[in-house]
């Protein structure tokens, strides 16, 4: 199991009104999450500051939370999106980089190092 820690920034025009913290949470809560077809998101829980989303909880697979953050930062009034969501299952593809594991590449003998 893997935890996933990303912050999505968005930027905003200047005439865009600021909305009530409680108001972008009850939207993500009662609109978002909710319809997001496919991914079970029963256990995420929502805290909004000044129009930041911070979504923690767990998904089925690691690779739903791109899709919740993307639906979440569409919400009007959202500034940023800051997530805490672990999955389940790791859906990610086996030795993607990592800063711990080299990267493989051709030995100059031939073989792979």
């Amino acid at each position: 199991m893997s935890t996933v820690a990303t912050t999505l920034a968005l930027p905003h025009p200047r005439g865009v009104p600021q909305r009530r913290d409680e108001d972008i949470k009850a939207e993500v809560e009662r609109d978002v999450l909710p319809r997001i077809e496919g991914v079970d998101t029963t256990m995420v829980r929502i805290l909004v500051e000044h129009g930041t989303v911070w979504l923690v909880g767990r998904l089925d697979w690691d690779g739903q939370a791109e899709e919740v953050r993307t639906r979440v930062a569409r919400v009007p009034g959202v500034v940023a999106v800051e997530d805490r969501l672990r999955g389940a299952w790791d859906d990610h593809p086996v030795y993607r980089w990592h800063p711990h594991v080299p990267h493989l590449r051709r030995h100059p003998r031939g073989g792979a190092r």
